[in-house]
C-alpha cells in the first residue's frame, strides 16, 4: 500500500482506512470544501476514489447499465 498523509480529522481517517483496506485503491482524493478548507461542521466528505478495473469486468459492467 503506498504511503497515505496523516489526518488531522480521526473520522476522514477511518473513513479513507476502511475504504483503502475494503476496495484497495489506486489513489483517495478529498474535494470539495474540506480539501479547500472550507467545510463547516454540517458539511461532508466528498471523496473521489480511483480504482483499476479489468477489460472484461468494465464491458460486463457496461452490458448490465
Amino acid at each position: 500500500m503506498s504511503q497515505v498523509a496523516p489526518f488531522k480529522d480521526s473520522k476522514l481517517a477511518g473513513i479513507v482506512r476502511r475504504l483503502a483496506e475494503a476496495l484497495q485503491p489506486t489513489r483517495i482524493y478529498l474535494c470539495d470544501s474540506y480539501a479547500r478548507g472550507e467545510a463547516t461542521e454540517e458539511g461532508d466528505y466528498d471523496l473521489l476514489v480511483l480504482m483499476r478495473c479489468p477489460q472484461e469486468e468494465l464491458r460486463a459492467a457496461q452490458r448490465t447499465a
